[in-house]
């Protein structure tokens, strides 16, 4: 028996006389967008990739015939896709930026039906709205195509409307007028949890379940449009909550459509700046001995000749040993108290991470084997700075215990041959 995928795909194949491996797709349109001249083009297409293929079969240049062969051999990529359905459209009417098209007013149109609402809308917003029987949705923001959908739902209504269907039809209404543009269409949810709890009459097969059995249903409506069905859902206290959402929605309109989402992929420092009739070394002494191990006079010391955390951590990396630069600049003055190793080593993990300890890491590594003191351990930590080039010096020796015995010659022989079977793996003579 034939069913609609195979139709489609074998009149695909017909069409073009060959055989090739398409991505089915069963939305309507889809966006895409391509540079052309340094400048971004976005457009939707509503053809298959089977229609665009097609399409592309007569196409002229060698441009064209090679977006065909890839695509009669499966072998798009993502940019490929794009430039084959923007080759196969009609670019009489090429799409530009939406907000040039945008008029003075933004287009509100507001249920006739939604006579709350619109009191409450009379009241408080800002741009002028029209008043229609609408089919689809509660509040219509916009023009075509970049129309956005709103459909507000009192808590008790949203748990209704789950058990009669009509919430999955009102959703589904209006996804098919944006193209299934799931950033087009958009819940209101109003109204406090309490009201579940009070006697809802014409709600009789609500009755049997408890308050916390409605509010758990009407949690888990929520997350499931905003994570499983990727819709916006957002919330009110009261209708005139709903209101100020519609008027801001209809305010920032212009800048959504010129906006692209962000990725939220580097990270913005903003700088620093104390509080009037704040000391920024009190505030940053404070900071530090939130540290276990740091006490008052250690904290003040520390911060001193420093505004900020910035300027300490960037002072703190500069150094070649950053535990050692804490412990010296902690220890400065006679009647200090020492800052322990343990917890400048605490500190520097808690300011910059553990890619700073490398340096107090390989120390300790060193200062373990038997003969090495913390003393040796930092002078040849000093000389060859990591691990791996003390390791390629020694392997690249016929006699490593005596190389070491010309750069350290104070650094005991029974210390310098554990110290090689250890890194180089050879025994010593």
């Amino acid at each position: 028996m034939w069913t609609l995928r195979k139709l489609l795909h074998h009149r695909a194949i017909t069409r073009c006389g060959h055989h090739y491996s398409v991505q089915m797709r069963f939305v309507t349109s889809e966006s895409f967008e391509v540079m052309k001249g340094g400048q971004p083009v976005r457009f939707t297409s509503k053809k298959s990739d089977s229609d665009v293929i097609v399409a592309l079969k007569g196409f002229k240049g060698n441009f064209g015939q090679h977006l065909y062969e890839a695509g009669v051999e499966g072998k798009w990529s993502k940019t490929m896709r794009a430039w084959a359905h923007y080759l196969s459209q009609d670019h009489a009417e090429e799409t530009e930026d939406p907000s040039k098209h945008l008029d003075a007013n933004i287009l509100v149109r507001v249920d006739s039906r939604e006579k709350k609402l619109i009191e409450c809308l009379r009241k408080r917003m800002e741009i002028p709205f029209c008043v229609e029987t609408l089919r689809v949705g509660d509040v219509i923001l916009g023009s075509f195509p970049y129309e956005i959908y709103i459909e507000r739902k009192a808590v008790c209504d949203l748990v209704s409307s789950v058990f009669d269907c009509r919430l999955v039809n009102q959703i589904g209404n209006q996804l098919h007028h944006t193209e299934y543009c799931r950033l087009q269409s958009l819940v209101i949810v109003e109204g406090d949890f309490s009201e579940l709890n009070q006697p809802m009459p014409h709600l009789r097969h609500l009755k049997k379940l408890s308050y916390e059995g409605l509010r758990n249903l009407a949690l888990a409506t929520m997350v499931r449009l905003s994570l499983r069905d990727q819709l916006p859902v957002l919330r009110s206290d009261n209708l005139q909550g709903t209101a100020e959402l519609i008027n801001v929605i209809s305010l920032e309109y212009p800048k959504l459509l010129k906006m692209r989402p962000l990725q939220y992929g580097s990270r913005k420092e903003r700088p620093f700046r104390s509080r009037r009739g704040e000391n920024p070394k009190e505030t940053l002494a404070s900071q530090l001995r939130c540290v276990r191990g740091v006490s008052e006079q250690a904290g003040r010391r520390l911060a001193r000749n420093h505004d900020h955390v910035q300027s300490f951590l960037s002072a703190m990396l500069a150094s070649a040993d950053p535990v050692q630069w804490l412990v010296d600049k902690a220890n400065i003055g006679k009647n200090s108290s020492p800052l322990r190793r343990p917890t400048a080593v605490r500190l520097a993990e808690t300011l910059a991470g553990k890619d700073t300890l490398q340096r107090e890491n390989f120390t300790s590594s060193l200062e373990a084997i038997q003969g090495i003191s913390r003393t040796s351990a930092t002078a040849l930590v000093g000389h060859f700075s990591t691990r791996e080039n003390m390791q390629q010096f020694l392997e690249g020796q016929q006699d490593p215990v005596g190389a070491l015995s010309e750069l350290f010659p104070r650094l005991s022989r029974p210390a310098k041959v554990s110290l090689v079977e250890e890194l180089a793996g050879k025994e010593g003579p």
